[in-house]
């Protein structure tokens, strides 16, 4: 065999292994030897060769698990190369030329707006180096925090201006002789209305103003998330694994309907509804809330085909659970609990529902034992990662594992959600929902935790008693999150991640509700230090404004063309929030409130 014949061979061996390696590789960047515009969440790099050979730059965001490094640019002997990389995450690069590696794999975390010379030089070293002055990204936070903080200092001070205790000092600085007993004052404050006032506030009040608190809290930032969230990484979803702020909005929604729905039974309960009216109730408000969802999912498409609508969503996620755990509920649920004392008291609003608790339980070994047991096909048995580039794209089609491939079989790709937060990272074109059918059986376990929260509020009269208990829950599901998870983004035995709605993820995000519900729950209904407005507005119209941002989040006056920093982003989407705040405020000064 010639010489000839066996360097042709090799090429094309050569050329079969590339193309092997570089399988699903998004399109190479071509070179531009000037400085890009800047772009949200990205900074500029300007690779300088002075390199005698053509080089190849290699990178991948360190949110990319287990993935290897993508070719992104070739650049030519002497040339210079502009591109922008990724800001949010530190980045994994490295450059090669035809011998080997110039730039040994680095990790770098790139300052966004920034402008970064890399320089190349031959077989020496590469070093990179800051050019400019990128401002601080979080700036437009730390202004509207001291905004708010700034307001309610002014409010105190406003009331604190109109109280009794402000004009006893004035009067006491105005006197020239300090009178010891204050008893005939008229500023004086009658024991015994103070004792009065004292059991009124330890007494349950007719509506917890915090419930409709932290539902406005969660709609609210739900809006807010759903309106861009400022494009910061930490308002948007997370790419599989992890959890983020935008993260737990949903799941204390589904918490706090739990919550209430202690209490819309407690009532039925007493006016000794049939139970046959109350399923029917039931049904309807499922099929209502399920259709509204499928609308939401129609909106702004155009000449839709039944084939092509998704049927999952985030109304159909909270209709299904709310018929799951009410329909449960209603065989345990009593006009009133004894308050005889027995051994079992400290938790008798678990004994004396443990109808309940069987459910919630056997909803979550049923999730655990399709999860881990399920065999899917392609695909290793307990699969829980995103696909595609991950695990080095030995998995590419198995997105989600078994929670991914029931969907897939009962709904079929065209009525699953077409976009998800993984899909840029790991490009992964496998269908994915994160409102799929599995994960509503931990909607439900996580629905029956925001139940027990109500239950508490019922059958715990004393402001300690409740607060207490609410710590305790947070603390204990909040260590088993964090035992699931071993503490890790990725390495876990089970891992946080909203998209599966994980085990872990939803003990993680009750836990987080359980104290933040006490908070609220100090502040408004026992401290009396905040009203919780604007948020009690909100949240007693929740479904008007969940409806009316998904029909108006891409329109005037919400949104609009701007600039491409976080700046303009931040403003326009605290608007659309604030819009909505507005929307709230009128509905209630109309004492116009819209339920289902």
């Amino acid at each position: 065999m010639s010489v000839r014949t066996l360097s042709l061979l090799c090429i094309i061996c050569c050329q079969c292994i590339f193309a092997v390696q570089d399988e699903s590789l998004e399109k190479v960047s071509p070179c531009r030897n000037e400085t890009l515009k800047p772009k949200v969440n990205t900074a500029n790099i300007m690779i300088k060769s002075e390199s005698t050979t053509n080089l190849s730059y290699f990178s991948q965001s360190s949110e990319c698990w287990k993935c290897k490094l993508r070719l992104k640019a070739r650049i030519n002997p002497g040339t210079t190369c502009s591109l922008r990389v990724d800001s949010r995450w530190p980045v994994h690069f490295k450059v090669t030329d035809e011998e080997g590696d110039l730039c040994q794999e680095t990790t770098f975390h790139f300052k966004e707006s920034g402008i970064y010379n890399l320089l190349i030089y031959n077989r020496t070293h590469c070093s990179q180096e800051l050019t400019n002055n990128p401002t601080d990204i979080l700036i437009p936070i730390y202004v509207s925090i001291a905004v708010v903080f700034v307001i309610i200092l002014l409010r105190y001070a406003f009331y604190f201006k109109r109280s009794v205790t402000f004009r006893r000092i004035i009067a006491r600085f105005s006197q020239e002789k300090l009178i010891e007993a204050d008893l005939g004052s008229p500023d004086s404050i009658n024991p015994t209305d103070d004792n009065e006032s004292l059991r009124s506030r330890v007494l349950v009040r007719e509506r917890l103003k915090s419930l409709d608190a932290f539902r406005g809290i969660s709609i609210v930032d739900m809006i807010f998330v759903n309106c861009g969230g400022g494009e910061y990484w930490f308002f948007k979803h997370s790419t599989w694994n992890g959890i983020t702020f935008a993260d737990l909005v949903f799941p204390w929604f589904v918490f706090i309907m739990g919550t209430s729905m202690a209490y819309s039974f407690r009532s039925m309960m007493r006016k000794e509804i049939k139970k046959h009216t109350i399923i029917g109730k039931i049904i309807w408000r499922t099929l209502v809330l399920f259709f509204l969802g499928i609308i939401i999912n129609t909106i702004n498409i155009h000449n839709i085909e039944l084939k092509d609508i998704r049927i999952p969503g985030v109304l159909q996620r909270i209709a299904v659970t709310y018929f799951v755990v009410s329909i449960a509920h209603m065989f345990s649920a009593r006009p009133a609990d004894s308050h005889q004392f027995v051994w079992w008291s400290p938790i008798q609003d678990i004994v004396n529902y443990w109808l309940d608790w069987v459910v919630a339980l056997s909803l979550l070994i049923i999730y655990l034992c399709v999860t881990f047991c399920l065999p899917v096909p392609g695909c290793p048995t307990g699969y829980l990662g995103p696909g595609g580039l991950s695990d080095y794209g030995k998995h590419k089609n198995c997105t989600g594992g078994a929670a991914g491939y029931i969907d897939r079989q009962v709904f079929g790709k065209s009525h699953m959600y077409p976009r998800g937060t993984y899909r840029e990272i790991y490009h992964t074109h496998q269908s994915f929902d994160p409102e799929g059918l599995l994960g509503t059986l931990t909607s439900c376990v996580i629905c029956f935790l925001g139940l027990q929260a109500g239950k508490i509020f019922l059958m715990f009269r004393m402001h300690s008693e409740r607060v207490k208990r609410f710590c305790i829950w947070g603390v204990v599901i909040g260590a088993i999150a964090l035992g699931l998870s071993e503490a890790s983004k990725d390495e876990g035995i089970i891992p946080l991640n909203k998209n599966l709605w994980s085990v872990s993820f939803i003990f993680a995000a009750a836990s987080l509700a359980f104290f933040v519900l006490a908070l609220c729950y100090l502040a408004i209904d026992v401290g009396n230090i905040w009203s919780g407005i604007p948020f009690t507005w909100a949240g007693m119209n929740a479904i008007a404004l969940y409806m009316g941002h998904e029909i108006f989040v891409c329109k005037f006056p919400i949104y609009w063309k701007i600039e491409s920093n976080h700046v303009s982003h931040y403003l326009m989407n605290l608007w659309g929030a604030t819009f909505w705040f507005l929307i709230a405020a009128f509905m209630h000064y109309k004492e116009l409130y819209i339920s289902i």
